[in-house]
């Protein structure tokens, strides 16, 4: 019968639940909508023509929607392969489990001529494929954490898609001919391919994994000397105000020792007025970040500003409320914060004029970090400060920005707004705190 021929195609939406399943992409009901729907009509139109055309085509539109939605390219391909195969698992049981209950009817002739028959292949094939992509999704993503594993190394990536790609090929070949109608033992067979590539899987990337956990063990090692670096430079800068004080009274002694009022009167003007003022503000500012929860963004705030104050730039701070990072790891904020002041404070320092404004910003769910300051060049290149090397002050000086690039690519939930306008450079900081970081 014609109207079949528009019923047959609905499988490309179990097709689209399982790759979606399988890659855990995070997906709006709408954008699945369309894709299942743009699914349905290009196997539907490819059907006319071959089942291989039509599973090329699907194969293809999973692997770019998965790719869409946040995974690697290579990550696409691997999950529509392994969608694939689940649901020649699932067409093989389902198709088995019916003929067992049909056993007096020719079940594939059926199957092409009545709606019922299809409607409970469907069902079957439908449920048996969400329990294989939820199972693997589970293995996958909560237990192997795949995502978080990193690069694989080119040549264990190459044989791993090669050996993948090849039991997709002989269990889509064997599927397609029919084998499996005179030979069902190939759907243990089928399954005991499905298990090895999972095995596969969890050898391949948890070992990429547990590398990355000793890099990352050595990367937060490297940050906490960093933050003990700061916690020392910190104690060197009071220990200096303090030595700025004690020679502030020992001046003023000696001008009253000599009953020099005049010279006394002209060294507090230009003098004691200015680093009182100075102090003033440094105190206020200390007294700001007292709202920082966190002591080590605290100390590098605090080593920032005061060697700004030392190169005689002013520095303004507001926080409306307690400050407490969760989202994101405190060390690689205290990386990017770090960075930031010093590019500020030495574009700053060039100015006739300069400052540099701090500003924390709570709003519902998001934290706003504001890092403005003073500059005399309107014209940097906002598209390629954050490259490798790049720098509007020579050579081998634009290393600070990339490493900001780098560490915010490691977070979804980040967004780094750049501007410049009117001699004013703007670095904001956008953490969305309802995402959290796996």
């Amino acid at each position: 019968m014609v109207y079949m021929d528009f019923i047959k195609p609905l499988t490309a939406i179990i097709f689209c639940l399982t790759a979606g399943i399988i890659s855990d992409i995070k997906i709006k009901k709408l954008n699945f909508l369309l894709w299942t729907i743009a699914s349905y009509i290009v196997v539907g139109v490819s059907l006319l023509y071959s089942r291989v055309l039509s599973s090329a085509a699907i194969f293809v539109l999973m692997a770019i929607m998965i790719r869409n939605n946040g995974n690697k390219l290579v990550s696409g391909f691997n999950s529509a392969m392994f969608a694939m195969i689940i649901m020649i698992i699932a067409d093989s049981v389902a198709s088995f489990l019916l003929k067992k209950i049909y056993i007096d009817i020719d079940f594939q002739a059926q199957l092409r001529l009545s709606w019922q028959l299809f409607a409970q292949f469907f069902i079957i094939e439908g449920l048996i494929a969400i329990m294989f992509s939820v199972t693997m999704r589970q293995l996958l993503h909560k237990k192997m954490h795949i995502k978080e594993s990193g690069k694989v190394d080119l040549k264990v990536l190459i044989v791993f898609f090669v050996t993948t790609m090849s039991v997709f090929v002989f269990m889509y070949a064997t599927a397609i001919k029919g084998t499996i109608s005179l030979h069902p033992q190939l759907i243990i067979i089928y399954i005991v391919f499905f298990l090895f590539l999972i095995i596969f899987t969890y050898f391949v990337f948890n070992t990429t994994f547990k590398e990355r956990r000793l890099e990352h063990g050595a990367e937060e090692m490297k940050r906490l000397e960093e933050y003990t670096a700061n916690i020392e430079s910190m104690y060197r800068d009071i220990r200096s105000i303090r030595h700025d004080y004690s020679n502030v009274i020992s001046s003023m002694i000696g001008y009253l020792d000599e009953n020099d009022m005049n010279g006394l009167r002209e060294y507090f003007k230009n003098e004691i007025v200015p680093f009182a003022g100075r102090m003033e503000t440094a105190d206020n500012n200390m007294s700001v970040l007292s709202r920082v929860k966190d002591p080590s963004l605290k100390g590098v705030l605090a080593v920032k500003i005061i060697r700004a104050q030392e190169n005689n730039i002013p520095v303004k701070i507001d926080i409306n409320e307690d400050i407490k990072i969760k989202t994101v790891e405190i060390l690689d904020i205290n990386r990017i914060v770090g960075i930031l002041l010093d590019n500020a404070v030495e574009a700053a320092s060039e100015c006739e004029k300069p400052y540099v404004d701090i500003g924390f910003v709570k709003s519902e769910n998001t934290l706003i970090i504001a890092i403005v300051n003073s500059t005399l060049d309107r014209s940097v290149n906002l598209r390629r400060i954050f490259e490798p090397g790049f720098s509007t002050k020579g050579e081998g000086r634009g290393i600070g920005l990339a490493n900001v690039s780098e560490i915010l690519s490691k977070y979804k939930n980040i967004l780094l707004d750049t501007s410049i306008e009117r001699n004013e450079f703007k670095q904001v900081i956008h953490i969305d705190e309802s995402i959290k970081e796996e």
